[in-house]
């Protein structure tokens, strides 16, 4: 591996590109909608709607979600929410003196469907390019046993992770040897010579490994890659409101269930009817032609209803657009 490893850079770029081509397309339907009802925009509302794109961008930059490496897509989508509504709220505010509030409802409505319009240009864009081989972000492997195979298959199922292993580094498997499409470039004290190569990134994959073994490797490369990720031994663990604490110098894993919270519960509730009525003045137009196009295509009701279990147990029905045939 004498050549040097192409960078991060072009994941980048093109993650800029999906959000600034969202919250553009976002702007637009606002100004569209709010023009629809009767809305005046000038050239002060055009003014806050750039500088909403401008600041979400650079939150964006500094929330870490450019390139999002190990993001799950629940953290994400929470960080780009706050992001954007927090910086709508803070631009609303600062002209709540001295304009309407139905002069201010573009910008509003550009906000909130910046919300969706993001996470799915990012979806878009991740599904469009994981395949290529500039996708995500240059990562060693260290350990090349059955913890290191998994880890390999489970990052290439979930590109939003941003991680692209360009090889094994392992004390006990050959030089050599390919573990799906990826080699094993040497042992594990050869790491200096991948950062040589522009990798600077490392994933510690030996949950099995005695302990004492494990701390000894992560100090030995910590100083060695910007950054070491160890895997640990929680097989079938939900990864889903865990975070990461200290208790008197040990790491703990915490789980937190916020919505048991009265006031994150209330605060849930809020933004389900914030988001939910923007969002249901641009879906009804998608529904209604997706029903009639279902309803020329296959006989029989466009929508189906499926029971749900819901809070305390009890049930309620969902209803959906019939994507199979009956019966």
């Amino acid at each position: 591996m004498s050549a040097r490893v192409e960078g991060a850079g072009r994941t980048v770029a093109a993650l800029l590109a999906a959000d600034l081509a969202a919250l553009t397309a976002a702007a637009g339907i606002g100004l569209a909608l709010a023009t629809a009802a009767g809305a005046q925009p000038d050239a002060r509302l055009l003014g806050l709607i750039a500088t909403n794109v401008v600041l979400v961008m650079v939150g964006t930059v500094f929330a870490g979600l450019y390139p999002a490496m190990c993001v799950a897509r629940t953290d994400e989508l929470r960080r780009m929410s706050i992001i954007v509504v927090g910086t709508m709220t803070v631009l609303v505010a600062s002209t709540a003196m001295s304009s309407s509030v139905f002069s201010v409802a573009p910008l509003v409505l550009a906000g909130l469907l910046s919300v969706a319009t993001v996470p799915l240009s990012r979806a878009a864009v991740r599904h469009a390019f994981h395949r290529r081989p500039w996708w995500g972000v240059p990562v060693v492997i260290l350990g090349a046993g059955e913890a290191g195979a998994v880890l390999l298959t489970r990052l290439a199922r979930f590109p939003n992770m941003a991680l692209r292993p360009i090889a094994f580094l392992d004390d006990e498997t050959p030089l050599g040897s390919v573990l799906h499409g990826v080699p094993v470039a040497g042992r594990l004290d050869e790491a200096r010579r991948l950062r040589a190569v522009g990798v600077h990134h490392a994933i510690l994959a030996m949950p099995d490994a005695d302990p004492v073994h494990v701390c000894r490797v992560m100090r030995r490369h910590g100083s060695t890659f910007r950054s070491v990720t160890a895997l640990p031994n929680l097989t079938g663990f939900a990864c889903i409101a865990v975070s990461t604490r200290t208790i008197g110098g040990r790491v703990a894993l915490q789980v937190k269930h916020n919505l048991l919270s009265r006031r994150s519960g209330l605060m849930k509730a809020l933004l389900d009817v914030v988001l939910l009525v923007p969002a249901t003045l641009v879906a009804l137009p998608i529904i209604a032609l997706t029903a009639l196009w279902i309803s020329a295509v296959s006989q029989g009701s466009p929508f189906y209803a499926q029971e749900r279990e819901g809070r305390n147990g009890h049930l309620f029905r969902v209803w959906k657009l019939r994507t199979m045939h009956q019966d």
